[in-house]
């Protein structure tokens, strides 16, 4: 599809203004404007495509049992987290394939001990609000509170002996807070720093200080790097290629392009 062949500010048109007010003059070209949407547009697609078209990595994040109820626990978000892929927690009879959102009619069910998700028919939450974890500090290893002493311990010694720059991370509260432990360079000591994260939360495993976490698989953001399925690769265009056309104004274009998006998604779902 040759975008530039359906905006509607040729040199023909007579018309000197887009939506919003930018003047002819002002316009950029069609691919940038591609550039500017597509990441956005990529992600609405990837939430609502089937889960078994997509690609999904695996996260290394560790689970942190509730301390007033060690039935139910958290998981802090890599940065790169956009959907659930798969969460089993030890002790369950069946994966999670969906986080429930907050206003939805199960969320608040969710907080009571006898309407709430069982090891039988787990359930799991999106909460929390807060900045992402960086790649960095994703990448890096999950340790328990009770290592925090000989962990602070064995970073000063490495970094002392061999001038590495050693970070690791644990898990502190269940309200998605990370710590993250390094040395300090400068000062010579080490330290550590605490972030806030969106998590996970999961109801009802054997109650336990202790919570194993089975599988937890995700579908990441968008990304240029990444191979996508054909099909997957196809609303994405199209989603963009609408998106374009809402800087246009171009209802009618929109409006075709929305009835392809609904048809190939449907295909995805036969």
């Amino acid at each position: 599809m040759k975008m530039e062949e359906y905006t509607p500010y040729g040199p023909s048109s007579g018309s000197t203004l887009l939506v919003g007010g930018d003047r002819l003059d002002e316009v950029k070209p069609v691919y940038s404007y591609v550039a500017q949407h597509l990441a956005e547009a990529a992600n609405e697609m990837l939430m609502i495509v089937p889960i078994h078209k997509l690609l999904y990595k695996e996260s290394r994040m560790a689970a942190v049992a509730d301390t007033d109820d060690n039935q139910i626990g958290y998981i802090p978000l890599p940065i790169d987290y956009l959907r659930l892929h798969t969460l089993k927690m030890n002790g369950w009879t069946r994966p999670v394939h969906r986080a429930v959102h907050e206003g939805e009619p199960s969320y608040d069910l969710q907080f009571t001990r006898w309407t709430r998700g069982t090891r039988q028919k787990p359930v799991v939450v999106l909460a929390g609000k807060g900045s992402t974890l960086d790649t960095a500090q994703i990448n890096a290893e999950i340790i328990s509170a009770d290592e925090i002493e000989s962990a602070l311990n064995d970073w000063e010694t490495r970094c002392r002996n061999k001038g590495e720059w050693v970070n690791k991370y644990w898990q502190t509260y269940p309200n998605g807070e990370v710590v993250m432990g390094y040395y300090d360079m400068e000062n010579d000591e080490a330290r550590s720093k605490t972030y806030s994260s969106p998590h996970l939360q999961y109801f009802s495993v054997a109650a336990s200080n202790t919570h194993i976490v089975d599988t937890f698989t995700y579908i990441p953001v968008f990304s240029e790097s990444r191979d996508y399925d054909r099909r997957v690769a196809e609303v994405i265009a199209l989603n963009c290629a609408r998106k374009v056309y809402e800087v246009y104004g171009q209802t009618e274009q929109i409006g075709i392009i929305t009835s392809e998006i609904n048809s190939v998604l449907e295909n995805m779902r036969q």
